[in-house]
C-alpha cells in the first residue's frame, strides 16, 4: 500500500505533518499520485489542487483539523459538500471537530489526536 499526502504549503502545521509522515513511514509513502492506493488530504481545504479524476480513483481520507463556526456560511458548506463526493473517510484530531463535521457527511469520521 502507498499513500500520497498532500500538505498546505503554507508553512502550518499540515507541512510539518507531511514531513515527518514522509520521514518516519518512507515504506508507505510515494511522491507519485498515479502510484497511490490512497491520497490523504492532510489539509483538506487543498483538495482542488487534485485532479477530480484521480481523486475519484483513489481512496480519499481527508484530516479536517478545525471549523471556525463564525467563519463556515454557506458557501464553506457548499464546498464541503463538493469534496465529500471525493472524500472516502476523515480525520479529526478531536471530538469536537467530529461533532463539528457528523452532520455534514455520512462518510467515516476517525479521531486521532
Amino acid at each position: 500500500m502507498k499513500i500520497f499526502t498532500l500538505p498546505s504549503s503554507e508553512n502550518w502545521i499540515c507541512d510539518r505533518f507531511t514531513e515527518e509522515w514522509k520521514k518516519y513511514t518512507p515504506e508507505l509513502n510515494t511522491e507519485n499520485i498515479l502510484e497511490a492506493d490512497i491520497i490523504w488530504l492532510l489539509a483538506d481545504w487543498c483538495w482542488n489542487q487534485i485532479d477530480s479524476r484521480i481523486l475519484m480513483q483513489k481512496k480519499v481520507v481527508a484530516s479536517v483539523h478545525h471549523i471556525t463556526p463564525s467563519k463556515f456560511d454557506e458557501r464553506e458548506k457548499q464546498l464541503f459538500a463538493l469534496r465529500d463526493q471525493v472524500v472516502d473517510a476523515y480525520h479529526v484530531p478531536c471530538h469536537k471537530t467530529k461533532e463539528q463535521i457528523q452532520d455534514l457527511t455520512t462518510k467515516p469520521i476517525y479521531t486521532f489526536p
